[in-house]
């Protein structure tokens, strides 16, 4: 009998406590979630060994700046779960934020010590020394980091840039061993536009993909880095070919020989998508070779809008010559096509223009267009456009072919 009484009155005490610790995380969690410390200073009373209404209290006195405090009831939740890295971290961070640097290096460097594969603590120590001008330290606890989330890695390289000074001393410390890290760092010259060191890095970060490809080339292209855009281009858009020398291959596909892409960022034909201008590669009626491009104008188009257009990487200061052919069919417009060479350095700056490309009828007609680039010039654009018209609308009908591209400097 009395084992019996003993035994039903343990579970009228376990009953009474889930009751307890049910209502302290009830309140607890609701008064996080209305920011209402009231509620949560309850869950404290009703279990002040419950860890979880603790976290919460003190999430909501650093959320009103009273990092102090908060920091004191991490420390209580620390002694109630001192093998947990979790606790630790963020009094390590409410330490921070309370100016105690020797206290949230200690909390941080046991959460670090806890969690050694989790990214957060290392990376908020790193940050810690960072601040303290600890650079060697620092810098090895945020590459730690970026092992486990390689999300922080262009962080990473942000506050290594910044306490490098030059570039041989950011290499060091560095020190990319992963493909990720050495495509991480591509991408991060690419910004910076340090082109040769964009490029040495991409070779170096093995198979990417076409994403990564694009969003190299397209971040080198808005720093003008034109030469090292161009060699990431050519290497990936080549994979599987021979690639010709630089020199064969102006411009690339110069005879449409190739399918054109709608859309890829580089140095290979641009398209228009429009649904008044049809672009096909026509394999019946070419010039030279076996295809020839066909532009099919439909109703209205903007003078100012490209048609077709293709980068071209050029030296500065040289004069050209650029060689094509052209053949119209029934076109009807007040507005002909025409071609324009603009530098890409200088926003659009025209260096040449072809005649109009004929309107009527014609058979295949070569022609040629010489231009000087200007001692800045890093490429220049090849654009099919129309000519502006007098007033609108000005729509435009018929066929344009266009073959034989070829750019020579002279």
């Amino acid at each position: 009998m009395p084992v019996a009484i003993c035994l039903a009155g343990a579970l009228v005490f376990a009953s009474w406590l889930a009751v307890r610790l049910g209502l302290a995380r009830i309140y607890a969690g609701y008064g996080l979630f209305t920011n209402d410390v009231t509620l949560v200073d309850r869950a404290v009373q009703l279990m002040p060994g419950d860890p979880e209404a603790r976290l919460n209290r003190a999430a909501l006195l650093s959320d009103s700046g009273q990092h102090s405090e908060a920091s004191a009831e991490l420390e209580r939740v620390t002694q109630l779960r001192p093998r947990d890295y979790y606790p630790w971290l963020e009094l390590g961070m409410a330490r921070d934020r309370a100016g105690d640097a020797v206290g949230a290096e200690r909390a941080l460097r046991e959460a670090a010590r806890l969690a050694p594969y989790y990214a957060q603590p290392a990376w908020q120590l790193g940050n810690v020394l960072f601040r303290q001008n600890r650079l060697p330290e620092a810098l090895a606890e945020l590459k730690r980091a970026a092992k486990s989330d390689p999300t922080f890695l262009p962080m990473v390289l942000e506050l290594t840039w910044a306490a490098s000074g030059e570039m041989q001393a950011f290499i060091n410390a560095v020190e990319p061993e992963a493909d990720f890290e050495h495509l991480a760092l591509a991408k991060f010259f690419a910004k910076k536009g340090k082109g040769i060191e964009a490029v040495d890095e991409f070779r170096k970060a093995g198979a990417t993909t076409k994403d990564e490809q694009s969003e190299v080339i397209r971040t080198l292209l808005a720093q003008k880095e034109f030469a090292a855009a161009y060699q990431i281009w050519l290497g990936t858009h080549n994979q599987g070919e021979a690639t010709a020398p630089a020199e064969e291959t102006i411009p690339y596909d110069g005879g449409f020989e190739k399918a054109l892409n709608v859309g890829e960022p580089g140095f290979g034909w641009q398209v228009t998508q429009n649904s008044t201008i049809g672009l096909s590669v026509d394999p019946n009626a070419a010039y030279e070779g076996a295809k020839c491009l066909r532009i099919e104008y439909r109703g209205e188009s903007s003078p100012t809008e490209d048609a077709l257009a293709q980068l071209i990487v050029v030296e500065s200061g040289a004069k050209y010559r650029l060689e094509f052919a052209s053949r119209v069919q029934e076109i009807v417009t007040g507005g002909l096509p025409m071609l324009i060479i603009t530098d890409a350095t200088d926003a659009g700056h025209v260096l040449a223009e072809s005649p109009p490309l004929g309107s009527g009828n014609s058979e295949w007609h070569p022609s040629n267009i010489e231009f000087t680039t200007g001692q800045q010039t890093k490429a220049v654009r090849l654009e099919i456009r129309r000519k502006t018209c007098a007033g609108g609308p000005c729509p435009i009908f018929g066929r344009l072919w266009l073959d034989g591209f070829s750019l020579k400097k002279i």
